[in-house]
């Protein structure tokens, strides 16, 4: 079974706008090529609503999401980014049968 990991971070300002000068920051996307890519993620997505980015991931573990989320140079961009502390909620998949994609 794969877990479900939602995370809400507050933003300052426009959330669109914080996107772009976030893909545009040549030092954002060394941190990232610096922090690797993350062991068990199987997807990412992030959206923006009211002040807040919101990611919504699927990781093989909760464990995995966690060690990520120790990175260092994913708490900096984490810090960059977000305004305090992020809310992050995880959900065990239960295969219903109703599964769609």
């Amino acid at each position: 079974m794969t877990t479900l990991v939602i995370m809400r971070a507050r933003v300052e300002g426009d959330p669109e706008e914080l996107a772009q000068r976030y893909a545009d920051d040549p030092e954002m996307l060394a941190a990232l090529q610096r922090a690797g890519q993350p062991e068990g993620v199987l997807r990412h997505r992030t959206y923006a609503s009211d002040g807040e980015l919101i990611v919504v991931d699927e990781w093989e573990s909760a464990e995995q999401f966690q060690a990520w989320m120790n990175n260092p140079e994913v708490q900096r961009i984490l810090g960059t980014l977000a305004v305090g502390r992020p809310d992050v909620m995880f959900a065990d998949q239960v295969k219903m049968g109703d599964e769609v994609g």
